[in-house]
């Protein structure tokens, strides 16, 4: 990574003498609504054990999860990755351990290779593999299943061109169809034969190859449908093809042995989406189509006889699935809806029998604000994050909180279009609840409203004023009395709001311009906090306990400020991009960077014993380290935060390390950090690797759930899970390989 120092000169640092950065994802929420189920809906056991309850597997907003039952009307997301430009999800077990694995294909924009990333959704990870696609295609769909009749599964994978076939263990290629693509595949034994087909369908043509000897075995002009299903519907033992054209209320049915076609209508419109499941859990699979526009999702005979209906609230179906999701001995029938028209996307799930909605998505819009806090006293924290928006814009934000085992309480705040722009907790009212306090108004006049952070019930709200919504807010104790205050920017100056209310408590004078951002912290070591307020015209930095002026500098383009103990550092975005750090004793310039990018947060976070500036554009996030008198060199740039709008430090297990909150335009997640440099296998953050480290990972999932520090990943696969364990308990006890460094 390169930086670029503006002193005397320009000077190219080298990469080489950079620290590393690791994150450990410890928890994701996000979108599941926009565009949910058009990478299929897939239904199979990834989290628990097969004896119970399946999850749901798809994609949202370019992002995989995965649901699972609480109750027959309550879902917690158990699984979610960052955005990853999903266009297909599969599930199957790829290397046969008895566990199933989630496939995500994915299109990375024009001109570069598909990817078909490997995870297991046992925790909030990155891909445990990645296969990197010949050529330049996206990935159109994506199937996993035995295709040449040998012991192990293949990994079949379908481009517009070209099929890929991969050795679902090794990931190593087997072959190639060169010549034959299209955007459905599927791997099904339609003779019952013994002898696997892999089905293809493209918008010219459907093409059926012998999994075993590579051969064209038979076609379909015109292609199966637009939308395809391969199962087995008519019960005699054999999967049919089953697939719908565009514009078309008419299924066709294709046996895959006799190669002969029946078909019926199945919707008074269009068939939107079409699946094969077992909706109504009689042992059988029917055929499951959604309408366009308004209108019915169906379970169908194969024969066309209508076995169900439920009524779909939205415009459209995306994708469409079926089975006993819940575990309650009866079917259900989930859908993604929306997607077609403005206003509100979501995944619905309904019983078949009862044909009534039992549970639906929220449409959450991004970005997302995020902080952690123990609402309620219990020792554990959670996650609190605000939505801008919900419904396509049409609704007011949503406020969640998230226990991170996946459970969300969650209630609308403010009123309709308030595009809020942060969230903080606090104690602001002496009561034994936190409290959390939310800023509206991306998209009218400015207000604060205050929620107990046990009841849920509004405190109170600011009336709509000239509170400057995108400067953000501080929650804080700056006059040492038993409550936090509320630090907001009101147009050209900075309030100070009494917690317990909106009153002004304090205030700046009248500054020379808008105000844009503020930072709080004790520069001079007086032990009095002081406020730095940047503007669009210049910088200030006044005493907080009296709000005196200790120095104002005229200066254009100034976008963020971060401030700690004993220096602040300016974010100028105008023109060329530059950090500028200045000393907080002495208010002088100590020096300036050209980052290369585009600042959109900054803050302080103190790692392996240092302190470093963190400042983080919309893909990446870069560590400056703190002092000194030059451009410092940085740590290298962990891996991509993709479509980040907003960054937070805080210390949710209080070991010393600080976890990194970041809210993106997709969702909101929680990351344990750690320097490069940090030892492996150091669960508590002690900087040793100890029998206690092994106390430490084994609380968090077999005790009391404590959270451990980042080097709880012991084998460096970037994700927590039981085997990071075993793998530490292996070298403590000198029978394995230690912890890669």
């Amino acid at each position: 990574m390169l930086a670029v120092c503006l002193a005397a000169a320009l000077v190219t640092v080298s990469a080489s003498a950079a620290e590393t950065l690791r994150r450990v994802p410890l928890y994701r929420t996000g979108i599941q609504s926009d565009y949910v189920g058009g990478a299929h809906i897939v239904v199979g056991n990834v989290y628990g054990s097969a004896s119970s309850a399946p999850e749901i597997v798809t994609c949202s907003n370019g992002a995989a999860f995965a649901l699972s039952a609480v109750t027959s009307s309550s879902y917690r997301t158990v699984w979610f990755t960052q955005r990853t430009n999903c266009v297909a999800v599969a599930v199957g077990d790829v290397d046969a351990d008895g566990a199933n694995e989630v496939l995500v294909g994915t299109d990375e924009g024009s001109g570069k290779p598909g990817l078909i990333q490997i995870y297991t959704p046992l925790g909030f990870g990155g891909p445990r593999a990645t296969i990197t696609l010949p050529g330049t295609e996206a990935v159109q769909d994506v199937a996993i299943g035995n295709a040449d009749a040998d012991p192990g599964l293949e990994i079949v994978v379908a481009t517009l061109s070209n099929t890929y076939v991969y050795d679902a263990a090794t990931r190593a290629l087997e072959w190639t169809a060169a010549g034959r693509g299209g955007t459905f595949v599927a791997v099904a034994d339609l003779e019952n034969d013994g002898v696997p087909e892999i089905i293809l369908s493209g918008d010219s043509d459907g093409q059926v190859l012998n999994g075993v000897t590579h051969a064209f075995k038979w076609g379909f002009a015109g292609g199966f449908g637009v939308h395809v299903a391969v199962g087995d519907v008519d019960g005699d033992g054999k999967p049919e093809i089953v697939g719908s054209d565009a514009w078309s209320g008419t299924v066709r049915v294709v046996q895959g042995d006799t190669h002969t076609v029946s078909s019926f209508t199945a919707a008074e419109r269009t068939v939107q989406s079409l699946g094969i499941g077992d909706g109504n859990h009689d042992g059988q699979n029917e055929i499951l189509t959604g309408d366009d526009q308004w209108g019915f999702v169906y379970g169908f005979s194969w024969t066309g006889t209508e076995l169900w209906r439920v009524s779909n609230p939205e415009h459209g179906v995306s994708g469409i699935a079926a089975g006993d999701v819940d575990g309650d001995g009866a079917g259900e029938v989930i859908w993604g809806a929306g997607f077609s028209s403005s206003g509100k996307d979501a995944a619905f799930i309904a019983g078949t029998a009862s044909k009534t909605i039992e549970w639906s998505t929220s449409d959450l819009d991004g970005p997302f604000h995020a902080s952690i806090a123990d609402l309620d006293g219990d020792g554990r924290k959670e996650l609190v994050a605000v939505t801008a928006t919900t419904d396509s814009g049409y609704s007011s934000g949503q406020v969640q909180i998230h226990d991170l085992g996946g459970n969300v309480t969650a209630w609308y705040s403010g009123g309709s279009f308030e595009g809020n722009t942060d969230i903080a907790t606090g104690q602001v009212d002496a009561d034994p609840a936190r409290e959390i306090v939310v800023m509206g108004g991306r998209y009218s006049d400015g207000r604060i409203s205050v929620y107990d952070g046990v009841s849920h019930a509004l405190e109170w709200t600011s009336p709509a004023s000239n509170i400057t919504a995108s400067s953000g807010m501080i929650v804080r104790n700056i006059d040492a009395d038993p409550t936090d205050e509320i630090v907001v920017a009101a147009t050209n100056k900075v309030e100070v709001l009494d917690g317990a209310s909106p009153f002004v408590q304090a205030s700046t004078p009248a500054l020379d311009d808008l105000v844009q951002n503020f930072a709080i912290a004790d520069l001079d070591g007086d032990s009095v906090p002081d406020l730095v307020v940047v503007t669009y015209s210049g910088f200030y930095v006044f005493r907080m306990s009296d709000m005196s002026e200790r120095i104002h500098t005229s200066m254009t383009g100034i976008s963020k400020v971060a401030a700690t103990a004993g220096e602040f550092a300016l974010i100028v975005t105008s023109g060329s991009p530059v950090i500028i750090s200045y000393s907080g004793t002495t208010l002088a310039e100590q020096w300036r960077c050209s980052p290369g990018t585009y600042a959109l947060a900054a803050d302080y976070v103190t790692l392996g014993g240092a302190k470093w500036l963190a400042v983080a554009d919309d893909q990446t996030l870069r560590l400056y380290p703190t002092g000194g008198t030059s451009c410092p060199t940085t740590a290298a740039a962990e891996y991509a935060l993709p479509y980040l709008d907003n960054v937070r430090f805080q210390d949710l297990n209080g070991d010393g390390a600080p976890e990194l909150i970041a809210g993106t335009w997709n969702g909101a997640s929680i990351d344990l950090l750690a320097l490069g440099s940090a030892p492996r296998g150091d669960a508590d953050n002690d900087g040793l690797v100890t029998d206690a480290d092994m106390d430490a990972i084994a609380r968090y999932y077999f005790g009391d759930g404590a959270i451990p520090a980042a080097g709880a990943d012991v084998n460096g696969d970037s994700s927590l899970r039981v085997d990071d364990l075993l793998y530490l308990i292996n070298d403590r006890r000198g029978t394995g390989a230690a912890p890669p460094q």
